[in-house]
Order: structure tokens, then C-alpha cells, then sequence
């Protein structure tokens, strides 16, 4: 795989890498054969061998594959087909050096880093605010473009305003317009981010009262779109499911969750959330800034609904407890 990976044929050290695997699997079926009735090997992960995924070799291939010896920016070699395979199973944030969003981000692998964002349970705040960040600065620069557009400037715009062009590696220009990938986050900082990083990587980058206003844009326009929905008290059919004895009960927490959101909408607790934490950082700079106290208003209008409704359901605490 190095070998293929440093005379530039990212597609040898996939097959490469695909055939040993392969081999490996063979190897384990004929084992367990050999092994006469006996239960299967613990050492087995999704019938796969644990000891084919060790750390240090995980690490060893993500670093042959993504060559982070190399340039992060320009046209670096890359097989992408590893590393999606490899984070559908064990990968780790850890295991790249200088951070596994970050070096993704810089190979323009957008879809791996979503791919991240579902299997990678070890993330940092930092890593994912600054990518983040990143999709901000090609959101308003492309709203720039779009209003320069008209005055034929938009040449001088792109060239002024360019923001760490992704890099010709045959993946193309698949960068994710900011409302999916601003949900991707909330979705994983919800369940695995405290509280506490999160305010910690909003301080090192969301500076710019602007960027604020810009992401705070995209929480109150899915905040409109929750408070126009009826309050749903049961679930629904998509929800539910019957056991084996013909009883309703809730699907697994992801299948619900996807009903719940209907569709690429986060819900209206991971939004609060999310918002909680960048108005804990950023407060005192929106209060300054005129121009975004017209959206304040407005999520507070969405909000305070939401806190009358927990406070009737939580006077039903008690009786329903009983």
C-alpha cells in the first residue's frame, strides 16, 4: 500500500489493501471450520477479525492512505474507498495526526467526514467548530458571489474572497451547503460534545459576530418551521413497530429519532441546545450589534412557548408517577 501510495496509484493500494482482507477472512472462516463445532471466536466484529483492527494498524493504514506526511492543501493522491470502509468499523479520532475532520477536510472527502460525524464516538469540539467554521466562510462567500453577481464582479469576488480551495483529488467540489452540515454537527454534538468544549472551540472561533448571526439565521428558520407543527403526544406509525407478540412498542432511538426529525431538520432539543451554548459565548457581542436583534426577538418568540409547555407537562409529573 505505501508503495502504490507514493508512485501515486491510490487505486492499487486499495486493491491491495482490499485483497489482503480478503485473504484475512478466508483464513478466519477455515479456523473456525477447523475448530470442529466449537463456539464461534471471540475475537470476531461483525464476523470480521478483531485482531485484523488492531489501533496501531488502523492508525499505520489511515496513515499511508491519507498521507499525512504530505501537504495538507494541492493535489495529494488519495483513495477514499479505506477509509470509508475503516470508518464503518473502528476508526478512532485519535488515530490521525493533526485530527480526522481536519486532514478529511483538507482532501475534500466530504462525504467521509459525514461518515465520521455517524461512527466516530471521539470527535473534538475543536475539530468539528473549525470545520464547521470552514462551511461558514463558503456559505458567505458564496453569498457574496451571488450579490456581486449582477455587477459582473463576481471574478474579483472569487478571487478576493477565496476560502481554502478544496484540492483536485478526483472527489470533485462536494462541499455541503451549511444547513446539512450544521445539522450533521448538532446531531452528534447533542448525544457525545459537553457542554463545556463546545463553549470552549465557539470562543477560539466564532469571533465574527457576523458568522454568529449567519449560523443563528439557519437555527430560527428550523425553529419557524417546528413552532408551525402541531405538539405530537404519540408517536407515529413510523415509530412503532410490533414484537413477537404482537404488541406495539417504539422502534431502536435511531429509527425514532429520524421519524422525529422528518427528514434533514434537527429536533427542537438538539437546536436549543446547540443555540444555548453559542448565546452563553456570544451574547454580549449580539446585544451590541443592531442588526441581529430583530432575529433575537424572533427566537425568543419561538422559544417561550416551548417553556410554557414544560411547565404544564411537568404539573402532570406527579399524577402520572401515581
Amino acid at each position: 500500500m505505501r508503495t502504490a501510495m507514493d508512485r501515486n496509484q491510490p487505486q492499487n493500494a486499495s486493491s491491495a489493501y482490499f485483497e489482503w482482507e480478503k485473504g484475512e477472512l478466508e483464513k478466519q472462516k477455515e479456523h473456525e471450520k477447523a475448530k470442529d463445532g466449537e463456539s464461534k471466536d471471540r475475537s470476531t466484529l461483525d464476523g470480521k477479525p478483531r485482531t485484523m483492527f488492531t489501533y496501531n494498524f488502523v492508525k499505520e493504514v489511515l496513515s499511508v492512505v491519507l498521507q499525512t506526511s504530505k501537504p495538507a492543501t494541492g493535489n495529494v493522491p488519495y483513495s477514499s474507498d479505506i477509509v470509508k470502509h475503516l470508518l464503518e468499523k473502528v476508526v478512532s479520532g485519535s488515530m490521525v495526526d493533526g485530527g480526522l475532520l481536519r486532514v478529511l477536510r483538507m482532501r475534500n472527502d466530504w462525504k467521509s467526514i459525514f461518515l465520521a460525524l455517524t461512527n466516530v464516538e471521539d470527535l473534538e469540539e475543536v475539530e468539528i467548530i473549525e470545520c464547521l467554521c470552514f462551511i461558514l466562510a463558503r456559505h458567505r462567500q458564496r453569498q457574496t458571489q451571488r450579490t456581486v453577481s449582477g455587477s459582473g464582479s463576481s471574478a474579483v469576488a472569487t478571487d478576493a474572497m477565496q476560502v481554502d480551495g478544496p484540492p483536485t483529488n478526483g472527489l470533485g467540489d462536494s462541499t455541503p451547503t451549511l444547513p446539512v452540515f450544521l445539522g450533521a454537527v448538532l446531531r452528534y454534538t447533542h448525544v457525545r460534545s459537553s457542554t463545556v468544549s463546545l463553549r470552549a472551540a465557539f470562543r477560539r472561533y466564532l469571533s465574527d459576530v457576523d458568522d454568529v448571526v449567519c449560523l443563528l439565521e439557519v437555527l430560527d428558520g428550523w425553529m419557524g418551521q417546528w413552532a408551525g407543527r402541531d405538539i405530537r403526544l404519540l408517536p407515529t406509525s413510523k415509530m412503532v413497530k410490533k414484537n413477537e407478540l404482537g404488541v406495539f412498542v417504539l422502534k431502536d432511538k435511531d429509527t425514532g429519532r429520524k421519524a422525529e426529525e422528518d427528514g434533514d431538520i434537527p429536533s427542537m432539543l438538539q437546536i436549543t441546545t446547540f443555540l444555548q451554548s453559542i448565546l452563553d459565548v456570544s451574547f454580549v457581542n449580539l446585544i451590541q450589534t443592531p442588526s441581529s436583534h430583530h432575529l433575537l426577538q424572533k427566537m425568543d418568540g419561538y422559544v417561550q412557548p416551548q417553556i410554557k409547555y414544560i411547565e404544564q407537562m411537568d404539573g402532570l409529573q406527579g399524577a402520572l408517577e401515581l
